[in-house]
This record gives C-alpha cells, sequence and structure tokens, in this order.
C-alpha cells in the first residue's frame, strides 16, 4: 500500500510540474480523452468519463484495454488543492487539469488532453461498411471485424444489437440477379447466398447520429454526403450504365447533382441487387 501511495505521489508531482509549466484549465464533461507519449508503446490514448465516478480506461491497442480505478489518495499539497488519481493492476495514472502522468508496463508517459466535449457520434458504437465487410467499433472496448462470408445467424445477431430487428426479409429464386436471400435493416441492406453473407447496401437512414448507433461506408460518408470525399481514393467505373459511379477499395458510389450540389445517392459493395 504504501508502494501504491508513493507512487501516485510521484507521477502527481510530475503533474503538478507540468502544470506549473503552463496548463489550462480542463475539468471532465461527457468524456475526456488524453494522448500519451512515451515508452516502447507508442501513443497511448486514455478516455475518462464522468470523472469522479468512473475509472479511467487506458487503450493499450487495438483490442486491449487496462481499467484504473479512482484512488482515494490525499494529495492537497498539489496545485488547485488536489488531483485525480487511478491506481489498478496495470499502473496508475494522475491527472491535472489538461495534463496527466500515466504510468504503466513499466513505463511512464506523459500525457495531454485532446478531446473535452466530443461530438455525440464519437461516443457512439459504430459500423464501418467497406468493400470487404465491416469493422464494428465500440468506445472504451475495442473494434472487431466481420467480413464477406460469416454466417447469416452471427450476421444478424451482430447488427441487431445495434440496428434492431430486421424490416424486412425476402428469398429470391435463381432466376433474378439478386443473391438467394436479403435482408432489410433502417440503416444498411444485406444480401447473402447459401447462408453466407455476400455483399451489402447503405440505406439513407445511415448516419442518423440520433440514434443509438452511427452507421455509415468508408470514411464516414452516407447517404447525402458531398461527392468530394470521393475526390481521392476513387475512379469512375467506366463500365457502368448507372450514371455517374465511382469505386474505390471494392465500394461503388453513384453520384448525382442536387440542387447544384453533387453528393452520394448509393453505395454498395460485394453482391447485390444491382441491375445494369
Amino acid at each position: 500500500m504504501a508502494r501504491r501511495v508513493q507512487t501516485l505521489r510521484r507521477s502527481a508531482l510530475l503533474v503538478a510540474a507540468c502544470f506549473a509549466a503552463g496548463a489550462t484549465p480542463a475539468y471532465a464533461s461527457i468524456v475526456d480523452q488524453y494522448n500519451c507519449l512515451g515508452g516502447e508503446d507508442g501513443v497511448l490514448t486514455v478516455m475518462i468519463a464522468a470523472r469522479d465516478a468512473a475509472p479511467a480506461q487506458v487503450r493499450l491497442d487495438d483490442v486491449g484495454i487496462a481499467m484504473l480505478d479512482r484512488a482515494d489518495t490525499d494529495l492537497q499539497f498539489l496545485p488547485e488543492g488536489g488531483a485525480a488519481l487511478y491506481q489498478g493492476d496495470a499502473g496508475s495514472l494522475a491527472v491535472i487539469s489538461d495534463k496527466a502522468v500515466l504510468e504503466i508496463r513499466g513505463d511512464t508517459h506523459f500525457c495531454q488532453i485532446i478531446a473535452e466535449e466530443p461530438e455525440a457520434a464519437s461516443l457512439l458504437p459504430s459500423l464501418y461498411f467497406d468493400g470487404s465487410g465491416f469493422e464494428l467499433r465500440q468506445p472504451g472496448i475495442g473494434s472487431s471485424r466481420y467480413d464477406f462470408g460469416v454466417s447469416s445467424g452471427e450476421l444478424v445477431a451482430v447488427l441487431g444489437r445495434f440496428l434492431g430487428d430486421p424490416t424486412d426479409r425476402a428469398v429470391y429464386d435463381e432466376e433474378t440477379a439478386c443473391p438467394g436471400e436479403v435482408i432489410r435493416f433502417a440503416d444498411v441492406t444485406l444480401y447473402l447466398a447459401d447462408d453466407r453473407w455476400k455483399g451489402w447496401t447503405l440505406g439513407r437512414a445511415a448516419g442518423d447520429t440520433a440514434r443509438s448507433v452511427a452507421v455509415s461506408g468508408p470514411a464516414g460518408a452516407t447517404i447525402g454526403s458531398p461527392a468530394t470525399m470521393l475526390q481521392y481514393g476513387t475512379t469512375r467505373y467506366e463500365a457502368s450504365t448507372l450514371g455517374d459511379e465511382r469505386i474505390g477499395d471494392g465500394v461503388h458510389y453513384i453520384v448525382e447533382n442536387h440542387n447544384r450540389r453533387s453528393e452520394i445517392s448509393a453505395m454498395w459493395a460485394g453482391e447485390s441487387c444491382v441491375f445494369r
């Protein structure tokens, strides 16, 4: 216990030195995010939500998370009368204003706040559809991928947790151009064959951050996004009979002009019900 307090005090003194060097008051609101430099880990990210109660989450890599609990240690000798201190099996974190010191896995990292009040979309789980499938990102938890070929049962179970029940399911015979089964959510339509996922089409509801999940294509593109997003990374699909069609990294886009503004009007990847 004494060693832990000593470690916390040392970290807090380091933070105090940073504070004295010129920090700007920044107290936690919804979520504070710190970038931490030092050691062999490169840049580590620390997320603190409702700082007075919730633990600090240290993102060690794409999927690894270390939880540091708030430590009740009296450090009244610091500027402003105290500091926020966190402790866990992996290490410790001392925070004061917009700076912090993170000691984890034997290394010391110096941290700077980068976001005090992020937009609501950055706090939501996100589904990013691309040319191979989609990536599920959950703040404070990590990310996971689901690529074409995953079973329909697993696919619907995962998406159903965030998008709710499908709005429609249809089975097509072999004479149609569509894959064998189509499953529609408000945000996205899925195409399956032989119980395996084959493709997707993005719906217009995607990108509505008033809901509990953010859904988009590559780089956050949604239906209605400006076509300037496609300036780099896509080329014209010359064989298209659908109009101004672009393609990049396996994703197809249709661009149309609305009110003198070019925007994305359709987006899909893999096998889909697109009739040329």
